[in-house]
Parts: C-alpha cells; sequence; structure tokens
C-alpha cells in the first residue's frame, strides 16, 4: 500500500502513516474520479474534433470512446 499512497497520490511517509486505511481508501477512490472526469473531458474534445470529418452514421460518443466497467459495491 506504500507504493499507491506515496507514489500514486503523492503523499509523503508522514501523511501516508497518519491516514487509516478507510481514509487511504477514501483519497484513492477520489483519486481515480479525477482521472475519470480528466479522461471524460478529453474524450468529449475528441468528439468535438473529429465528428465533422467522420459522417452521420459514424459519429463518435464519449460513451462509445470510454467503455467503462460497471463497479459494484
Amino acid at each position: 500500500m506504500e507504493r499507491v499512497g506515496i507514489g500514486f497520490l503523492g503523499l509523503s511517509a508522514t501523511a501516508f502513516g497518519a491516514l487509516t486505511p478507510l481514509e487511504l481508501s477514501w483519497r484513492l477512490e477520489a483519486a481515480f474520479e479525477r482521472e475519470n472526469r480528466e479522461l471524460e473531458r478529453l474524450a468529449q474534445l475528441a468528439c468535438w474534433v473529429l465528428n465533422p470529418w467522420l459522417g452521420r452514421g459514424n459519429t463518435l460518443t464519449v460513451k462509445k470512446l470510454l467503455k467503462r466497467r460497471v463497479r459494484t459495491e
């Protein structure tokens, strides 16, 4: 878990040590959500740029570009 907390999340060793497992889970989930929103914005931009050249029947959507697994909790 240290690789995730210190590497991916960019926490210091002190900050990582002060977190409970639940707090670390919340931070990790928030980081994934930020990344997903960034990818959605990028996919929307790709749709805006490419759709005028693709024609009516072949239009791209964000949903087509980002096929995600459904999370079950």
